[in-house]
């Protein structure tokens, strides 16, 4: 029976391990996912995996894990004209993006990876929107030579300010983000950047004579 139980921990701490392994390895595309996730839902905080045997390892970790900026600015030298003004309810009136001053240079920039979503007139005004992994950018005025469809790279010229708008003048763009539940996001909060913490936390033996089962808590914090 003890032989039976050993061999079971072993196994056990082997698959903990080999989790931890994967977990590191793909710490980057993990930390920019967390980071998305902890902005949609408002918190701040950080995931906490592990047990005291895996003090060391976590801290390891916790030294390359972090986020950049989930998006960057799709203008240089990025003044804020107007700022995000999400309305108390989604038919008020309110601003749902921020206006970008444009003056010195007409460039628009993909504010991270994605597809050309939508290139056309809506409402007589010169739309240009990005399909991200979760969002969706969407600029004005804007014109661009990509199709719908188009892959861009964060940083990429996607496109310029120019065209029809009733909201900016050929001064300034209008940036707006979206989720998937068509809720407007303050693209500015989006542009700062971010750090995942992971933190370790206490196992609990169910009994001596069983496997070590453990008990994880999950929680998190989110750092400028």
């Amino acid at each position: 029976m003890r032989n039976a139980v050993e061999k079971n921990m072993k196994a056990w701490r082997r698959k903990v391990w080999q989790m931890l392994r994967r977990l590191e390895e793909r710490r980057e595309s993990i930390a920019k996912l967390i980071c998305v996730m902890l902005l949609m839902i408002c918190s701040s905080a950080a995931i906490t995996v592990a047990s005291p045997l895996f003090v060391q390892h976590a801290q390891a970790v916790n030294a390359h894990l972090g986020c950049r900026a989930l998006m960057v600015w799709p203008v240089q030298n990025p003044k804020v004209i107007a700022p995000f003004d999400k309305p108390e309810q989604p038919w008020l009136a309110g601003h749902r993006g921020v206006d970008l001053s444009v003056a010195d240079n007409k460039d628009i920039r993909a504010p991270d990876d994605g597809v050309i979503r939508f290139v056309g007139i809506v409402a007589g005004k010169s739309v240009v929107s990005i399909q991200h992994t979760a969002v969706i950018s969407t600029f004005e005025p804007a014109t661009t030579p990509l199709s719908v469809g188009d892959p861009v790279t964060r940083g990429q010229i996607i496109a310029y300010a120019e065209g029809e708008s009733d909201h900016c003048s050929d001064q300034c763009i209008h940036w707006g983000v979206r989720n998937g539940k068509q809720q407007y996001l303050d693209p500015e909060s989006l542009t700062a950047r971010r750090t995942v913490v992971l933190k370790p936390v206490r196992f609990y033996a169910i009994n001596d004579h069983s496997s070590v089962l453990g008990k994880a808590a999950f929680s998190s914090m989110l750092a400028e």
